[in-house]
């Protein structure tokens, strides 16, 4: 099921009615930061952004967006929309 969600969100080019699908069903298979990033980058706020928890990277921020986070922090992700996450890594 999710690999299908996942395919349906890349073919409609990242639609949020399907990405809101796609976190539910994310929520509900037990990947809750990765739902939480999905939500974050297509809910509009001045700090894009969500706090990871029970992870390698427990505590940092996952940035959401296109842009490059400014005030990113060794540790912290940025996840661009499609599935794709970058960690920084320089101090």
């Amino acid at each position: 099921m999710l690999q299908d969600l996942f395919t349906d969100y890349l073919k409609t080019q990242m639609k949020p009615v399907v990405a809101q699908k796609l976190a539910s069903a994310l929520r509900a298979s037990g990947l809750e930061n990765e739902a939480a990033a999905l939500d974050s980058y297509f809910t509009p706020t001045a700090e894009p952004s969500c706090i990871l928890r029970g992870s390698p990277w427990s505590d940092h921020i996952c940035w959401t967006g296109l842009d490059v986070p400014g005030s990113a922090k060794p540790g912290d992700l940025w996840f661009v929309g499609a599935g794709t996450f970058y960690e920084r890594r320089d101090s």
